[in-house]
């Protein structure tokens, strides 16, 4: 029987517990969307997996894609099914334009979430290009 996916998380950075046996992680400022200068941009973006239930071993592949559905950046591994686990991947890739790229979860090559990572430029705007407001 396979896990159920609980959550698929994006987030800023996570912390390991190694004082204690149980190695709890912390997740720190979970996100939607991203910010870049300019582009193309490189981006490593921690991934938080959580499975819940199953038994045996597993495989689990995160993947970001662009706005036509190419791959930009995969990260996969394999654990064996508990009550439940959370499992961290960390995805590193190129983003080469602004838009709505897509965070996808697999578990044994089956889809098992899909959602939008929105990205953006940063950059500020020239001066003359602000609402009229005078310096």
């Amino acid at each position: 029987m396979a896990p159920q996916l609980a959550a698929l998380l994006p987030v800023e950075d996570v912390l390991q517990s190694l004082a204690l046996p149980d190695k709890r992680l912390t997740l720190h400022r979970i996100f939607f969307d991203l910010y870049a200068p300019s582009f193309p941009a490189q981006a490593r973006i921690p991934v938080a997996v959580a499975l819940c239930g199953g038994a045996g071993h597993f495989g689990l592949c995160v993947r970001l894609l662009d706005m036509a559905g190419r791959e930009v950046a995969r990260d996969e591994d394999r654990f064996t099914a508990s009550a439940v686990h959370v499992h961290l991947l960390t995805l590193r890739g190129t983003l080469n334009a602004p838009g709505e790229y897509r965070l996808e979860a697999s578990l044994e090559g089956v889809v098992v979430a899909s959602l939008p990572l929105i990205v953006a430029s940063s950059a500020l705007p020239a001066q003359d290009e602000t609402d009229g407001l005078a310096s």
